[in-house]
């Protein structure tokens, strides 16, 4: 995770919430097609979780 634009934008779908852009690669493999991100903090301190990413693709 990087907190940046992507080299090629169109490779990703963009959502935008509260301010937030977030960027999630095209073709990204999700538990049951749900991928769940929250923003959780306060003040100035925030923390992007994302929850939900099958990491077992082979």
């Amino acid at each position: 995770m990087t907190m940046d634009y992507p080299h090629n934008e169109d490779d990703y779908l963009k959502f935008k919430d509260d301010g937030i852009k977030v960027f999630v690669k095209k073709g990204i493999k999700a538990k049951n097609n749900v991928l769940t991100i929250s923003v959780s903090g306060f003040l100035f301190f925030k923390n992007l979780e994302v929850y939900g990413i099958d990491i077992n693709v082979f």
